[in-house]
């Protein structure tokens, strides 16, 4: 545990903080292409995210966005700032994916994106200026991961309600067209062309 705790367990915490800031970002990679196989912020991200684990991995000698003391107190590096805007980008990135992929699937209610951003930035900047006292991060995180993913599995359920639906559609048409090639001597086309549903 951090902030008191025998110092023998230090390295640890080290660890566990450069995993920590090093694979949050990532998250927001794999959110978005579990909505889309290719994103705009792909080339953006490619650079940004490898970019960011090699400064956190030299933040551990250079305290650049933090460092834990001997007595396991956690401290916030100079450069802290950098990574706060990493999470903002990263964000911002996964808000605009999902408005992609909410336009390309329905025209939905275009301010949820920008409500749940709101939401986890809030949260994010509660935590900051409180110094950490006040522990919202990961609360408005978690609510806005919780948000983004019923929405999704409700647009899903749409599109999968769609295809169930066109398909009835279509083997109705092609019950229609079989029956009127049976009773009237009619070929497939002139059959088509009766029901008029240009197949």
């Amino acid at each position: 545990m951090l902030d008191g705790v025998s110092g023998q367990y230090r390295i640890w915490l080290v660890i566990n903080k450069f995993l920590n800031h090093s694979l949050i970002p990532f998250l927001g990679y794999f959110v978005i292409h579990i909505w889309m196989r290719h994103s705009k912020y792909d080339r953006l991200l490619a650079v940004l995210l490898p970019g960011n684990v090699l400064f956190q991995l030299a933040s551990i000698a250079t305290r650049w966005t933090f460092s834990i003391d001997q007595n396991n107190h956690y401290h916030q590096g100079r450069y802290y700032y950098v990574y706060f805007i990493i999470c903002i980008i990263v964000m911002f990135a996964i808000v605009s994916a999902y408005h992609q992929f909410e336009q390309k699937t329905f025209s939905g209610d275009c301010l949820f994106m920008f409500y749940t951003f709101f939401v986890v930035f809030l949260g994010i900047v509660i935590q900051e200026v409180s110094g950490g006292a006040l522990r919202t991060t990961s609360l408005t995180i978690a609510i806005g991961m919780c948000f983004l993913l019923n929405r999704f599995n409700n647009f899903t359920q749409k599109v999968s309600d769609m295809k169930r639906i066109a398909k009835a559609k279509a083997e109705q048409n092609q019950h229609a067209v079989d029956y009127l090639m049976q009773s009237m001597n009619l070929d497939k086309s002139q059959a088509e062309a009766a029901l008029g549903t240009g197949c």
